[in-house]
């Protein structure tokens, strides 16, 4: 097989974590000179998601587990008014429950947004077959071998990705000045420390773990909403406050 830049099959050895951070900067100052080069360009993408929050006029009276009890119902109906009736509290609530929801769909709920997982192979399959023969033939070896993602590195590494904040809007707000506000931007970097990847958020210097990438980017993320959240909560209590 004949490979002009990688080779799938190479005697593997242990990198120290020296070793990691030097490819790891090498790699991202080839990232960075790329995006230099005449062709490039950016993409803009966005990815909305509807939240619709029924509140009940009162709480329902039976959990299913224990027997309903008047003087217990009429104070969670009490408390339900109360949360109703502070806006800051109820906004608060309600982001909480969004935060809540998002942290439990799993990795095939974003799947649904391709249309189910679809293979590299597959998914590259009609711009691979506009390829020369050679080309075709190298991918091809690649994947007989199984080892297709280590022959598309670098093009996987010709895309970034940067993401805006999440930002939770009332759509049936009528402070228009309020949902016009910029969002703030975050800067996270991720880096391989022994068998942990620590994503931080220089802009609120937070730094999170995860085993792998992804996942530390996700813990990362999920900072970055808690922080967003409680900036708010401070914010409203100065407002409170004055």
């Amino acid at each position: 097989m004949s490979t002009s830049q990688q080779e799938p099959f190479e005697e593997e050895h242990l990198l120290t974590p020296e070793e990691v951070a030097g490819i790891e900067a090498r790699k991202q100052a080839a990232i960075r000179a790329a995006q230099e080069t005449p062709g490039t360009c950016t993409k803009h993408l966005r990815l909305s998601i509807d939240f619709h929050i029924t509140i009940a006029g009162t709480p329902p009276d039976d959990d299913g587990l224990s027997e309903p009890d008047p003087v217990y119902h009429a104070r969670q109906a009490r408390l339900l008014a109360a949360v109703k009736s502070n806006p800051a509290v109820l906004k608060q609530w309600m982001d909480d429950l969004i935060v809540s929801q998002m942290q439990q769909k799993g990795w095939s709920y974003w799947e649904m947004l391709t249309g189910g997982e679809i293979a590299f192979k597959d998914l590259l399959a009609p711009a691979i077959a506009t390829l020369s023969e050679d080309d075709q033939a190298f991918f091809a070896e690649y994947d007989q071998a199984g080892y297709f993602e280590d022959g598309i590195n670098l093009f996987q590494a010709s895309f970034t990705i940067e993401e805006e904040p999440a930002v939770v809007v009332d759509m049936d707000a009528d402070d228009e000045e309020e949902m016009e506000q910029p969002m703030k931007k975050y800067t996270i970097t991720v880096q391989q420390s022994g068998d942990q990847f620590e994503a931080t958020v220089l802009e609120i210097g937070v730094t999170v773990t995860g085993p792998t990438f992804d996942i530390a980017m996700m813990e990362a993320q999920r900072a970055i909403v808690v922080g967003m959240i409680a900036e708010e909560q401070a914010k409203r209590k100065r407002e409170g406050d004055d």
